[in-house]
């Protein structure tokens, strides 16, 4: 079973500051040795000096498919991987011949990181990104490719036509823009871009001009990103509403403030791609209000999370007053935390604000913010099967659930802010989970163990509700009843492309057939091996249409993939236990409508 959902800021920030490998915690005897080559694309040419580090996944036996930005996340992180601590004991680099060796490689699941500067991996993030080792097990036969990488340079300027200096430009595949990874890696340039070393991003000079290098071949939307509330001289001219101003915003090539109105720039392999364009102007406007509750405002502050850009943040004033001066239009997610106070017993607390601000063409004063504490989520395991069960290989992790109408572009930055709730569970069964922002969440049980791997979450009960599909809500303490069995359902089968041969590395996911929002367990992925065959274990009773696609997907659980891809698999009705076997043909990327 696989992470669920997106990385939390909070795991880019701490993957990117602190990077660790997994021989660093890993106590258990290390047994296997890992080693392959690395070849140039094309030519076949051995590239030397290439850093090979293993980055410890602790994978699930299954795979949910809103999971798979975990991986696109891990991989962004791993282009640190040149600038590692070279005591890491699970890394190594290639000689001559293009040949690395790791030794004393502990068993689990790892994913494979390549670096070398002025190089990128010329092989999708599906193919052979993920590696399994077993005790005992020598993995000698690994090949991978790497292709020179492509760059792009550029002039950002005013509306005076002068030169900006201090920009971050951020070059975005195509496939990525608007995704839970992109807003995430967004929010990460204003946390840690102080120190101008994150892949795929630029700053500019005093002449405003800026370079981006170590890019795969692609489209890409590039994006400058001002900071500070940079805005234009005051015009004697200039007719504002009433606490309106002007403030330089996120501009995308070829000069636009809305990413859907961007243009995608293609870089090639070995090339550089050139763009100048014009940072834009937006109005942005004045928010100001109380959070009540507050007794004592001192080290306390608010943080509002914007779908696109940068968190804003301010202190609170004495009786919990706030100001934010400059907001551009959009809606955002309100944070509070409250500081621990010298005279008091209490910790800092981290409140949320349910109901989004909403700013739009004018300024909002006097709003009082209600916020609420997270919460706890707390409850009890049983099984049914008679056999004894290892609790403490079982966890519970938690998936917030989108509120009615939210567009999948705020469900991102939402569910960002509500982050992912995660904890063991004990011995006699039990669990508690702490922390957790208020709102509303479905559940799923994981086990990285393969003596678990077919069971699945038969009943969740909440106030004597069943809740499996529909979710809870969490408010102060939310107490669950949490039934567990071993008879999943399976899914096998094979798949071809158009002219019926197999499709090695295929992406095969599950999905409720009726389109809707249903339980975590109904969204399930699996990669196809060299002769086209996959298998996906410990389903839950239901009807689902399995989809063969080429490459990996962002999120199976939005509506936009249903729209996308619904219709264009194979339709499967499993009961309890049931295996069945389908013959899948990849499908077109094209919309059904």
């Amino acid at each position: 079973m696989k992470i669920l959902a997106f990385v939390p800021l909070s795991v880019l920030v701490a993957m990117a500051v602190s990077p660790r490998s997994a021989g660093q915690s890993e106590t258990q005897p290390a047994t296997s040795i890992v080693e392959g080559r690395v070849v140039h694309e094309p030519g076949g040419e051995p590239i030397r000096k290439v850093v090979v580090q293993l980055f410890r996944t602790d994978a699930d036996a299954r795979q949910f498919t809103s999971a798979d930005s975990r991986l696109e996340a891990m991989e962004y992180i791993s282009s640190f991987a040149g600038a590692m601590d070279e005591k890491h004991a699970l890394m190594s680099a290639t000689d001559a011949e293009g040949h690395f060796r790791i030794e004393k490689v502990p068993a689990g699941n790892y994913m494979v990181a390549l670096h070398r500067e002025g190089f990128v991996s010329a092989e999708a993030k599906s193919e052979k990104s993920l590696i399994s080792v077993a005790d005992g097990q020598n993995l000698s036969d690994l090949a991978y490719k790497m292709s020179t990488a492509g760059l792009i340079t550029g002039k950002i300027v005013d509306a005076d036509g002068d030169p900006i200096a201090g920009l971050a430009v951020q070059a975005i595949p195509k496939s990525e823009a608007g995704s839970q990874l992109n807003v995430a890696l967004t929010t990460l340039v204003s946390v840690v871009g102080a120190t101008r070393a994150l892949p795929r991003i630029g700053w500019t000079n005093d002449l405003g001009e800026f370079r981006i290098t170590g890019l795969r071949p692609g489209l890409y939307l590039v994006v400058a990103q001002p900071s500070g509330g940079l805005a234009p001289p005051p015009s004697p001219d200039e007719k504002k509403s009433p606490g309106e101003h002007l403030l330089y915003g996120a501009t995308y090539y070829p000069g636009v403030l809305d990413q859907k109105q961007a243009t995608p720039l293609e870089v090639s392999a070995g090339a550089k791609a050139v763009v100048d364009f014009t940072l834009q102007l937006h109005r942005a406007f004045r928010v100001s209000g109380t959070v009540s509750g507050v007794v004592n405002a001192t080290g306390s502050y608010i943080i509002l999370l914007p779908r696109d850009g940068r968190p804003q943040q301010q202190p609170l004033q004495e009786g919990g007053k706030f100001e934010f001066p400059s907001l551009e239009p959009g809606r955002y997610f309100a944070q509070v935390m409250i500081a621990a106070q010298p005279e008091q017993a209490e910790a800092a607390q981290m409140l949320s604000v349910p109901t989004p601000i909403v700013v739009n063409g004018s300024d909002l004063t006097d709003l009082v913010l209600q916020p609420l504490p997270h919460g706890k989520v707390s409850g009890r395991c049983r099984a049914d099967s008679q056999d004894p069960v290892e609790w403490k290989q079982i966890s519970i992790m938690l998936m917030p659930v989108s509120d009615p109408g939210e567009s999948s572009g705020e469900k991102e930055i939402f569910d960002m802010a509500r982050q992912i709730g995660s904890g063991p569970v004990n011995d006699d069964g039990t669990f508690e989970i702490n922390g957790v922002v208020p709102g509303k969440y479905q559940l799923a049980v994981l086990s990285p163990s393969e003596k678990y791997r077919d069971w699945y979450l038969k009943s969740l009960l909440f106030a004597g509700q069943e809740v499996a599909d529909s979710g809870f809500g969490v408010g102060d303490d939310s107490s669950l009843e949490v039934l567990v069995s071993p008879k999943g359902a399976s899914i096998t089968g094979t798949v071809v492309d158009s002219a019926g041969k197999p499709a090695p590395n295929a992406f095969v996911a599950s999905v409720p057939s009726s389109g809707k929002l249903a339980r975590p367990d109904a969204y399930q992925s699996a990669k196809t091996d060299a002769t086209g065959k996959f298998l996906i274990r410990g389903m839950n009773p239901g009807d689902f249409e399995v989809v063969a696609l080429e490459g990996l997907q962002q999120d199976t659980r939005s509506s936009d993939f249903y729209q996308k891809y619904g219709g264009k698999g194979t339709n499967v009705s499993l009961a309890e236990g049931d295996q069945k076997t389908v013959t899948l043909t990849l499908a077109s990327g094209t919309d059904k409508r």
